[in-house]
Order: C-alpha cells, then structure tokens, then sequence
C-alpha cells in the first residue's frame, strides 16, 4: 500500500472533469442522457409557428412557410375583384330605390318584397355552405367566374320583366353568386403584403356600388317608364365583371390549388363549423348586415305610406 501511494503521488494525474459513458452492447451504441442543461434548453424551446415571408431562405427549417404574393404581380387580380364587389353594391342598394315603382308594377304589397330579401337570403345561406366544395372543385378563379355568371343570367331576368314570381326567384342567383364572390375576393386580398389595406379597398369598392345605384336606379326609374332597365346596366356591368375575372384568373381557371382539396373539404367545413368564434361572427354579420341592408331599402318606402 505505501509503493502504490508513492506512485501515485508521483504522477501528475487530473481527475477526470466530464464521465462520456458510451458503449455499444452488438450493433447498437448507449449513450448518456443530455446534460441537465441541455435538457432544459430543449424543453423551452417554442415549437415551431406557421410564419408568413417573402424570402423562405431566412425562416427556420421545419417552418410552415406561406409566401405572401407582391401587389405588383397581382394587380389585375385586385381590380377584378374589386370590380366584382363593385358590381354587388351595385345590385344591393338598387332594390330599395326601385320599390315604389315595383309595387305598382307588380300590383304586390310589402310582404311580398318583403319575401324577395328572403330569397336572397337564402341564396347567400347555401353559398356559405357550399363554398369550400365549390372551390375545392374548380379553384378560386372558377368560383369568381360562377358567381359572375349567376348574376349574369338574373339580371337576365330581372331586365324584361318577367311574372312577379320569377322575378322574386331571381334574387336567388343574385345573392348565390355575390356570396361566392365575396368570399373569394376577400379571400384574395387578404393573403396579398399590406392584406389590412388591401382588404379595406376591397370593401371600399363595395360602398362606392352602394353610393351610386340609387342615382343610376332613380334616374331611369323616374324619367322614363321602364324601371326593369336599370337590370339592362346591371347585365352589361355583370358581363364585364365576368370578362375581367376569366382573363385575370385565366391561368388558374376551374382549376383547384391542389389535388387533395377535394378530399379535405368536407373535414375543413367541419372544423369551422365547430369553432364558437365562426358562430358569434356569424351571429353578428346576420343582425348587422341583415338589418342594414333590408332597412336601407325598405325605408325609402316610408315617405310613401300611410303614416305620414
């Protein structure tokens, strides 16, 4: 015992500072675990989130990335949807100011109209739960294109003024096809850089429609005997909105972004329809809108009634 001390009092040994125990039992190398260290490193580490850039090289590997497309290469794109809701705004705001002249016209009381901004309705309730099927058939553009082509065939309708009930029936196309393009245009704007001003343009658009229909509306209806032909503008407004969108979204058109689109429509509707927030949204846009656009026809009927 005293010689093994004195050896190793001889020699200049440190102890070891960091034990790697690595070996291998066959084929198969054991490890150590992390350091503690390193495993608190890994366990604070943020999982990785969906991130939207224009350049993919800089986000971290494993990311989802979503490439927001530059306004410039998609400017034409941008004013035929703009266009498209233009032409809804126009349509929307037409049916109050032409009331007075359709009741007589027709020989129908408010019930009646009442009834058409039900079908309309209705038109916009089938489109928001067909919309993700549509599309996942014939793609964005193809959706913009029937929608304009529904507008197209009621205002084809509505222009040579037919029987009460089919020009009541009419407004279901309309309203089928401003959803599909409402839809998808604000769909459109908001996945392009600076979506919040975009998509207030977008909807600026709507409101310079609302703005001027009831002076196109008013004019004809007033000066002139046939207030159907204000559905003659509206049908040559229609068939632009319908030229614009097919040459803009022409390189995409009735076709969907990917093959696997069709198969997961249905699980996508599901999940949006089980989310609260789609409900209270929904809730509110049908009492806001709902009662904004039915009062601001209805309401140019007042001055007329018995009340006064």
């Amino acid at each position: 015992m005293a010689m093994q001390t004195e050896v190793e009092a001889g020699l200049d040994i440190e102890p070891p500072t960091k034990i790697d125990l690595v070996g291998s039992v066959g084929d198969a190398e054991i490890s150590s675990p992390p350091a503690a260290a390193e495993r608190a490193s890994l366990k604070a580490a943020p999982p990785l989130e969906p991130m939207r850039t224009n350049d993919p090289d800089q986000a971290p590997e494993g990311a989802t990335v979503f490439t927001t497309p530059n306004v410039r290469n998609v400017r034409d794109k941008l004013f035929s949807t703009y266009f498209a809701v233009f032409t809804a705004g126009l349509n929307d705001a037409a049916f109050g100011t032409l009331i007075p002249f359709l009741l007589p016209a027709y020989d129908v009381g408010l019930l009646q109209i009442a009834i058409v901004y039900l079908i309309n309705f209705v038109g916009w309730l089938i489109a928001a739960f067909t919309n993700v099927h549509v599309t996942s058939r014939i793609g964005q553009g193809g959706v913009l294109v029937f929608g304009g082509l529904c507008q197209v065939l009621a205002f084809s309708l509505m222009l040579w003024k037919p029987p009460f009930p089919l020009f009541a029936a009419s407004f279901f196309l309309t309203g089928l096809g401003a959803a599909y393009q409402d839809a998808q245009a604000n769909t459109f704007a908001a996945n392009v850089e600076n979506a919040y001003f975009w998509l207030g343009m977008l909807h600026a658009a709507y409101g310079l429609g609302v703005l001027i229909a009831p002076l196109i509306a008013t004019t004809i209806a007033a000066r002139t005997p046939h207030w159907n032909y204000y559905y003659c503008v509206m049908l040559g407004v229609a068939a632009i909105n319908v030229a614009l969108l097919g040459y803009t979204f022409r390189h995409a058109l009735f076709r969907p972004a990917s093959k696997e689109a069709r198969e997961t429509a249905g699980t996508e509707l599901k999940q949006a329809l089980r989310r609260k927030e789609v409900w209270i949204l929904s809730a509110f846009f049908l009492l806001y809108v709902g009662a904004e656009t039915t009062a601001g026809g209805m309401t140019l009927r007042i001055p007329q009634t018995e009340l006064l």
